[in-house]
């Protein structure tokens, strides 16, 4: 247990720092303009960062959840397109613009995610 929360508090550190260092240059959207973004069709994907158990609290139900313990390994098997549009969403924005970071230093061209308060966006 105590190694899971200091492994938790770890990825909040690093996810803080990139967030820091990208929010920037990777577009950041609230709530509410992520929302009607998503009405107008603007993302090819929504993915979801949070864990299952904050995913088991409300989502957006064309969100597709992926943890960002395992974001970097499944990401490419479930979004093949890097020119795909996509969004990052988590509960208050540090994992989901730490989440768009790595998608594109990974390759992915078109990312974006939601910042502030808003529990994936249910």
């Amino acid at each position: 247990m105590k190694n899971l929360l200091i492994s938790g508090s770890l990825i909040v550190i690093v996810a803080g720092i990139i967030y820091l260092y990208y929010s920037s240059s990777i577009p950041g959207y609230t709530p509410d303009q992520a929302r009607n973004m998503i009405d107008h069709g603007d993302f090819d994907y929504i993915i979801d960062v949070r864990t299952p158990e904050e995913w088991n609290k409300g989502h957006h139900p064309k969100a597709i959840l992926l943890p960002i313990g395992e974001f970097v390994t499944e990401l490419p098997k479930r979004v093949l397109d890097k020119n795909a549009k996509i969004l990052f969403v988590c509960r208050k924005g540090i994992r989901s613009s730490a989440a768009a970071a790595m998608a594109r230093d990974i390759g992915y061209k078109n990312v974006a995610f939601v910042k502030g308060y808003h529990y994936g966006l249910s």
